[in-house]
Formats: structure tokens, sequence, C-alpha cells
């Protein structure tokens, strides 16, 4: 929702656009509910990925919304249907494509803005300040849009991005470097706007990564899959597979050791928590053959 809050209002200026997402993501289908809502038209690219049951629910929803979508099977095929629908779009609209892109500027905005919004929590005493929040990390956006934000609030909050699969030194120092290089991006992005936001900068000492567990998990649902029925058992709050339950087992590691407990931390939770529509589980996911399915771990 934060990251559609201004992408949404560009798209509606510009007009027609696609989202390319996978399908266990939560945005590609939270566009697809806000896009219809506000009447734009919207073509969705859905990548090939381990299922699991989440993801499973989401191919249902997308079809009970009547989605548009294009099942994509590589990064090549995806460039090749984005350079068809940018044809189709000038002809059908008379303009150019609009990417829904969560990783660029306006969708980094709102979590930019939920920085500031955890300072004002914090100053009427609704919560203590963290020392380190925990996310997943995926696209970077809303880590490096959190970073930002809460920089610019004059909080000295850090920010931990977790991995669902461990990353190696030479991966992590790229991450690095992108979420500075588009840090940046913003915060020009947003001094262009609004000559009074601060100037601010990231370093790359400061940037926080985990992995959810030192190992390579067989699946990616199997990365941290333990704390999903005790973190409903413990706070009656329901993780799934592919970034809470991950995020979770990381957190979990680190209070393990003594310097993070005297520490405030806060497990930033960011799937939807809305009940799923009634009669969902009676759609068949695989109607159409929307997606080339992967073998789901069984576990899920």
């Amino acid at each position: 929702m934060r990251t559609l809050d201004f992408l949404l209002a560009a798209a509606h200026r510009d007009g027609g656009n696609v989202v390319t997402e996978l399908p266990g993501t939560s945005m590609a289908l939270a566009a697809n509910v806000y896009a219809r809502e506000a009447g734009l038209p919207l073509t969705t690219l859905l990548y090939d990925q381990t299922q699991t049951r989440g993801a499973q629910n989401h191919l249902r929803l997308f079809q009970q919304l009547g989605a548009e979508l294009i099942a994509v099977q590589s990064l090549d095929e995806g460039e090749r249907k984005l350079q068809e629908l940018e044809k189709s779009t000038r002809k059908r609209f008379g303009h150019g494509l609009f990417n829904l892109n969560p990783s660029e500027p306006p969708g980094m905005l709102g979590y930019v803005n939920a920085a500031f919004e955890l300072r004002e929590q914090v100053s009427v005493g609704d919560l203590p300040e963290p020392d380190l929040i925990y996310l997943p990390l995926g696209l970077l956006g809303t880590s490096t849009g959190l970073w930002l934000g809460l920089k610019a609030a004059g909080l000295n909050t850090r920010v931990v991005s977790v991995y669902n699969q461990p990353v190696d030194e030479i991966g992590a120092g790229k991450v690095k470097e992108d979420m500075i290089a588009l840090f940046d991006r913003c915060r020009d992005f947003i001094i262009a706007r609004a000559p009074d936001f601060p100037w601010v900068s990231l370093r790359s000492g400061e940037i926080l990564l985990r992995a959810a567990s030192p190992a390579k998990p067989a699946s990616l649902a199997d990365s941290g899959k333990d704390w999903i029925p005790r973190f409903k058992a413990i706070e009656n709050i329901s993780l799934e597979a592919t970034w809470s339950a991950p995020t979770l087992a990381a957190l979990a590691l680190d209070l393990e050791k003594k310097p993070f407990r005297d520490l405030v931390i806060l497990f930033w939770f960011t799937p939807n928590t809305r009940a799923m529509p009634a009669g969902l589980e009676k759609v068949d996911y695989r109607r159409n053959s929307i997606i080339i399915l992967k073998r789901m771990n069984r576990s899920t």
C-alpha cells in the first residue's frame, strides 16, 4: 500500500501501465486491487517461481479480479514482453508504458513517509525509538526508502535487511552499492520537488544485511518455515513463507547473541493482513495455464 500511494497517482496521471512481479508477492496483487478501483488499465507479468500456498492464493485472487496476466519464465522473455507491451500501449493509449516499479523513487516515497510516522509515534510515547528495524530485502526499494526517511526524520534507528537465502560477500557488496545509488536518487528526486528536505547520505558501513539461516534452504519456502506456526501461537499473527518468516528467523538468530538482547527491536511486518475473500479456495489457481508451476515443497 505504501509503495502504491505515489505510483498509482503517477499512473493515473500518465495512463496505461504494467506491473512486473512474481506471483508470490503482494505488490502485484495489491496493484491489481487498487488499479481496478481507480479505473486504471493494468497488465501484470508473472514470473515463474516455486509455489507456496500464499502464492497459490494470490493466483486465485488474480483470477477473481479478472486481472490481465502474462506468464513469463525468464528476464529475457520479460524484456521482450515489455517491448511488445510498449508498442501495444502506445497504440491503445497514445503514449508509452508506465511501469509500477517499487524500486523507483515514486515507489519509495511511502516508506520515506513511514519513517516520519514512526517518529511521530515515538514522540507521543506509543513506543520507544527502535535501535533496529528488521524487514525483508526484496527489490531494495522498501529498505532504502525507510533508510532515507529515518535519516531525514533525525532518528538513530538502523535498518536490518534480511535475505531469505544466504549471500556471499561479493553479492552483499553489490547490494550495498545498489542501495546507496538508489538512496541518492530518491533523495535528489525529493529535493528537486521539496528543496527544504534534508540532504542526507547513506554509507556502506551503515548497511546491515542478514540471512534467514546460515545454510541454503532446500527451497525458498523452507527458509524460516518453522516460525509460521510458532508465531501464530505466540502472537496470533500469520507469517508467510517468502518474506516475513525468513525475516523473523534471522531476528531470532540475532537474539541469541547477548548484545541484541538489550536493544529495542522493531519487526516490520509487511504482508497483507486482510482476510481473503470467501470461497477463494474453490478457484483453481492453475486455470488457463497462467503460469508454469514448479513442484511445490510438501511442507508448505
